[in-house]
């Protein structure tokens, strides 16, 4: 069975019906038409109706999908590292630890790729995202050259967040000074302000590579700038071990007593949490 993932981004003057034997809506009865087809014109959805009913009203239009294809929207990734260990993929040895993975190979490699580096990984990832459906991906906030990064998202035609790597450690690439890393966020914000596929987001790498000062400063400039925060926390027992050893409790915990959290926040992985978490 086919399955069609629909994307809104195809940029055309023509019409174009895509067919489906089923459609997956997204209306508040989350209906499933039958023998039925999405009705597209530039960048926006005109219609979902009846195929022959469409074919009525759009005699012209041009006519993809099949009788047998499911169409569904196009699904979001909320987590998705654009850069990075995407040029070695394969390469990082799978006999070692998540510690060893980061530091010993991921980071070194963002270090040392280019702006031209970071372009090519992007339109990979996208590449590979829009080939099996996931047409909005969360940029997981390890981008060293956010402005390559945006061009590949445009040249992909996707929906997305964009963010900046957001730490201050004392020693790693992209570390910074409070104010030098949130500098580095309006600047992304700055960057995706004329872009409606792409949002601006504020991104931190998390875990317990960021001070409170940062995490809640940070917190506070989504809020203001009406978007979003994203870090990673307790993909492991690791981040609990060390938020309890600083501060007495437990990552998700200490987040909330410092006002972090919100609507505005997602956290990435959040798998290693205890019940009041």
């Amino acid at each position: 069975m086919l399955v069609m993932f629909l994307s809104l981004t195809c940029i055309t003057m023509t019409i174009f019906l895509i067919r489906g034997q089923h459609i997956i809506t997204m209306n508040a009865q989350r209906e499933v038409l039958t023998d039925a087809a999405v009705a597209i014109e530039n960048d926006r959805i005109i219609a979902i109706d009846n195929f022959e009913k469409l074919c009525v009203s759009h005699p012209n239009a041009v006519i993809e999908g099949n009788p047998r294809a499911v169409i569904t929207p196009g699904m979001i990734n909320g987590h998705q590292h654009l850069t990075g260990d995407r040029l070695i993929r394969s390469m990082i040895p799978d006999t070692i630890d998540s510690q060893e993975a980061i530091f010993g190979w991921a980071v070194p490699t963002h270090s040392r790729h280019t702006e031209r580096d970071d372009y090519l990984s992007a339109v990979l990832a996208l590449n590979e995202a829009l080939c099996h459906g996931i047409t909005t991906t969360v940029e997981a906030g390890t981008v060293g050259h956010p402005a390559s990064v945006l061009q590949a998202q445009l040249a992909m035609g996707t929906r997305g967040t964009l963010g900046s790597w957001g730490w201050d450690v004392e020693d790693g690439p992209f570390a910074g000074t409070v104010s030098e890393v949130l500098d580095r966020q309006r600047e992304v914000m700055h960057l995706t302000a004329d872009t409606p596929l792409i949002d601006g987001w504020v991104t931190l790498v998390g875990h317990d590579l960021m001070s409170d000062e940062l995490v809640t400063a940070a917190s506070q400039l989504a809020r203001d700038n009406n978007t979003r925060i994203t870090f990673h926390i307790s993909p492991s027992s690791g981040d609990t071990t060390s938020y309890l050893a600083r501060t007495g409790k437990h990552p998700v915990r200490h987040l909330y007593d410092l006002g972090v959290l919100g609507s505005h926040v997602l956290l990435a992985h959040a798998v290693h949490l205890n019940d009041d978490e």
